[in-house]
């Protein structure tokens, strides 16, 4: 029934336009349109293209385009996450492509009304697609497309642009990456930004008997729907009101901040997310020079960056020759100062290979320090190699001085004459020809001191090393060295308890210290325990040796004379002779004198004295 009833209209609407040219319905043919997809659609379009191209006025074709145009954006909302929503937004682009093709042609006393009008109402388009959630899943390249062809005219004519709205299309998709046509490959980032943005227009509502043409060139969308008159028309005066972004939000925009209106990234919903699109943009500095770190190139950022994001960068260095205007901050210390790309390569600064032959400069030591006690004269002297450290020539026949201590310091102790006086070989150290008949000094302690032994003889080398080659080879003469002390040289020789006059007393072969011949009669004193003190054995008499030992060659060869048996009762010497005085004795320390007197009350001329009766210690009756 339906179906029957739209093929009546289309009809009467072909012989509407037989008969009355189509002068008089225009209107018909917007009436009831059947949808992209249904079998009449393209019969209508016919139709359609029919009516525009018998319509002569411009003016008028453009309102009606316009009318058909709003049309599409009307059915397009109805239908929003609907299946028929990609057909309905392909259908909407193409209307829109005939309505602004016919206000690009149109006179110019109607021409600023039109294009004000194609921005109304595709403003409301744009406000319309950020709702869709088909299309954009279904075929998201005409989707962006769409999205940014409706946004270039908006902002287009916004900015008082002078050029066709066709013009503004085209060169907005061409920035872009696109070529005017909806199906063409483009950036996608205003289409994500959009769907992100999901949020309808809002009207403003007027008195019942006003319209809303005042405000056709400044839609009251977004967050200017809650805005009072009085935000913007100050002092109730409606007309020359700017409409320019940055006469109202300048101050709110950040110090430094893309100079350009607002628009060009933000929309009415809200500040964030913005989306700023790059294309026509060659002077990134203008912008993000304050993100630009220390020491960075001061190109503009294209050169290395891309629009997507700051990581990663990818720098061509062709063309570029001065390597340290960005690369000051990465060279270590001392080193070489010259241009980076005499050594390194643009890929990595490890594997450089340094050419000597190009730097220009035979001085080394600009870049090489040498070490400590080196040979101060340029290193090319020496290293002919520069491959190589140690690939050396050294001549030094050629260095033009013959005082080497300025480059080899000599070892302790050594003889501090000119090296050459013996090293004759400059190429081995060790090849030494030394003469001591020419350096004029016999005093060989000057240089051999701290190398004889201990306890060695103090005087002159020269006394006993007459072969200068030869330490072993001495000869001593005790005649020679003028001191019969042998001890200043023999003292700490000696053993233990060994008698301490001069050697000489009995050291009379100085060739032998075993054939030594001692004389009692020679020492001067006849207390023997000079030498022989602690050889006594326990018990021993201690008066002076000589008082029994009169046979110095023989110690068991002695004569000792006590009257008084020495075994007497087990008494020990101290028994008898008190405080070790031997000159005296005394019984009464064993035998008691009273015990003594009452035993010889008796005896007549009894006095005490044991030794008058008992001189062998014998009792008178044992």
């Amino acid at each position: 029934m339906r179906f029957r009833q739209r093929l009546s209209w289309l009809l009467f609407t072909l012989i509407a336009l037989v008969i009355a040219g189509g002068a008089s319905l225009a209107g018909i043919a917007l009436a009831e349109p059947f949808l992209p997809g249904e079998a009449l659609y393209p019969l209508q379009e016919w139709a359609a293209s029919l009516r525009a191209q018998a319509m002569t006025d411009p003016v008028a074709l453009a309102d009606w385009l316009l009318d058909d145009f709003d049309q599409h954006v009307v059915g397009l909302a109805e239908r929003a996450g609907q299946e028929a929503e990609p057909a309905l937004l392909l259908a909407a682009d193409r209307a829109l492509d005939r309505a602004v093709a016919a206000v690009d042609v149109a006179p110019g006393d109607a021409n600023a009304r039109l294009r004000q009008r194609l921005r109304t109402s595709v403003a409301r388009y744009e406000e319309v697609l950020r709702g869709l959630t088909v299309a954009p899943q279904v075929d998201p390249r005409a989707y962006a497309a769409a999205v940014m062809k409706a946004h270039a005219i908006v902002a287009g004519v916004e900015s008082g642009a002078t050029s066709g709205a066709a013009g503004l299309i085209a060169q907005y998709l061409r920035d872009a990456g696109g070529n005017g046509r909806a199906s063409d490959p483009v950036d996608l980032r205003p289409a994500a930004t959009a769907t992100a943005r999901g949020v309808g227009a809002r009207g403003v509502p007027f008195p019942p008997l006003a319209t809303a043409g005042p405000h056709d060139s400044f839609p009251l969308v977004g967050k200017h729907a809650g805005a009072t008159c009085a935000a913007c028309h100050s002092g109730a005066v409606y007309t020359g009101t700017p409409r320019e972004c940055s006469a109202c939000h300048a101050p709110e925009a950040p110090d430094p901040h893309y100079p350009g209106e607002c628009s060009s990234c933000h929309t009415t919903e809200a500040w964030q997310p913005a989306v700023f699109n790059h294309a026509g943009f060659t002077d990134c500095a203008t912008c993000h020079t304050k993100d630009r770190p220390a020491n960075h190139y001061a190109g503009q950022c294209s050169v290395c960056h891309t629009t997507s994001g700051w990581l990663p960068a990818t720098f061509d260095h062709t063309g570029f020759t001065d390597c340290v205007a960005c690369h000051t901050q990465d060279r270590p210390t001392d080193h070489y100062p010259g241009q980076c790309a005499l050594c390194h390569s643009t890929r990595t600064w490890a594997g450089a290979v340094f050419n000597h032959s190009v730097i220009g400069a035979s001085d080394c030591a600009t870049c090489h320090t040498s070490p400590a006690g080196h040979w101060p004269a340029p290193c090319a002297r020496c290293h002919v190699d520069t491959g190589n450290w140690r690939s050396v020539r050294f001549d030094h026949g050629v260095i033009g001085n013959t005082d080497c201590q300025t480059c080899h310091t000599a070892p302790a102790g050594h003889w501090p004459a000119p090296c050459a006086r013996c090293h004759v070989d400059t190429g081995n150290w060790r090849s030494v020809r030394f003469d001591h008949g020419v350096i004029g000094n016999t005093d060989c302690a000057t240089c051999h001191a701290g190398r004889a032994p201990a306890n060695h003889y103090q005087g002159a080398c020269s006394t006993c090393h007459t072969d200068t080659g030869n330490w072993k080879n001495a000869r001593f003469s005790h005649a020679t060295i003028g001191s019969t002390d042998c001890s200043a040289c023999h003292a700490s020789r000696a053993p233990a308890n060994h008698y301490g006059t001069p050697c000489s007393a009995c050291h009379t072969d100085t060739g032998n210290w075993r054939n030594a011949k001692f004389s009692h009669a020679n020492i001067g004193g006849a207390d023997c325990s000079t030498c022989h003190a602690g050889r006594a054995p326990a018990n021993h008499f201690p008066a002076p040796c000589a008082n029994c030992h009169r046979d110095t060659g023989n110690w068991r060869n002695a004569t000792f004379n006590h009257t008084f048996p020495t075994n007497h009762k087990g008494a020990t010497c101290t028994d008898c002779h008190a405080n070790a005085n031997y000159s005296v004795w005394s019984c009464a320390s064993c035998h008691s004198p009273d015990k003594m007197n009452r035993e010889h009350d008796e005896v007549n001329g009894f006095d005490g004295n044991c030794i008058k009766c008992h001189a062998d210690g014998r009792e008178g009756d044992d």
